[in-house]
C-alpha cells in the first residue's frame, strides 16, 4: 500500500464517525502480490494479526503478501492447479 493511501487512511479514522473511510472502501485483492496477508485489513474490519493473534504470533510469514502465503500452503499441502482452481471457482481463495 503506497504512502499516500496509509495517511489517508490514518486520516479518516479519526474524528466523530470513526473508521468510516474502512468501513466504505473494498479491497480487491487480485493478484496478491501487493496487499499483506496479516498486516493489512483486506477481510472484516480489522488485520488479521488483530483478529488471530495467537496465529500471527506463530507465523513465520508475517511479512508475507496474501499471494506468498497462499502460494506456501499450496507448496505444503501439495495442491496442484487443478485444485486450486476448483477452490477459487467455489470462492475459497477469494475474498469480498
Amino acid at each position: 500500500m503506497s504512502t499516500w493511501w496509509k495517511d489517508l487512511r490514518e486520516v479518516c479514522r479519526e474524528g466523530e464517525k470513526g473508521r468510516w473511510f474502512d468501513q466504505n472502501v473494498e479491497w480487491k485483492v487480485g493478484s496478491g502480490s501487493i496487499i499483506k496477508f496479516w498486516e493489512d485489513t483486506w477481510i472484516g474490519l480489522n488485520p488479521l494479526k488483530l483478529r488471530l493473534p495467537r496465529l500471527y504470533g506463530n507465523s513465520i510469514l508475517k511479512d508475507k503478501v496474501i499471494k506468498g502465503v497462499w502460494e506456501m500452503g499450496k507448496q505444503q499441502m501439495g495442491m496442484g492447479s487443478k485444485m486450486e482452481k476448483e477452490m477459487v471457482s467455489v470462492g475459497v481463495a477469494s475474498s469480498r
